[in-house]
């Protein structure tokens, strides 16, 4: 038998061999408070995403500001990001619509 180094995420249950790739984990992670991640987003719900040649994808989460599937975290270059305490899942189309008015309304 042989015994393995891993590292941890100190905020969820993520192991990994390469500490690099941690230290690349730990900033976006979901469960780190302090994270930008787009899954955390309150613009962010969990949806049908209708693909114009591939048909509609069920269930995936989507961005209201861009209106597009979220397939990668891009937060951190997003002007429009706020923070929520719950997750894309936790959220429907009504209720990100509504949170991306509270912040970004009409003008005049």
């Amino acid at each position: 038998m042989k015994e393995v180094k891993r590292f941890k995420c100190n905020f969820c249950n993520k192991t990994v061999a390469k500490e690099k790739t941690m230290i690349k984990h730990e900033p976006q992670c979901v469960h780190n408070p302090n994270s930008v991640n787009c899954f955390r987003c309150e613009f962010a719900y969990e949806g049908d995403y209708q693909m114009d040649e591939y048909g509609t994808m069920d269930n995936v989460p989507i961005c209201d500001y861009t209106e597009e599937f979220i397939s990668e975290n891009l937060a951190s270059k997003c002007d429009a990001y706020k923070r929520s305490a719950k997750m894309y899942y936790e959220r429907n189309y009504d209720k990100a619509e509504e949170n991306l008015k509270k912040y970004h309304k009409e003008e005049p």
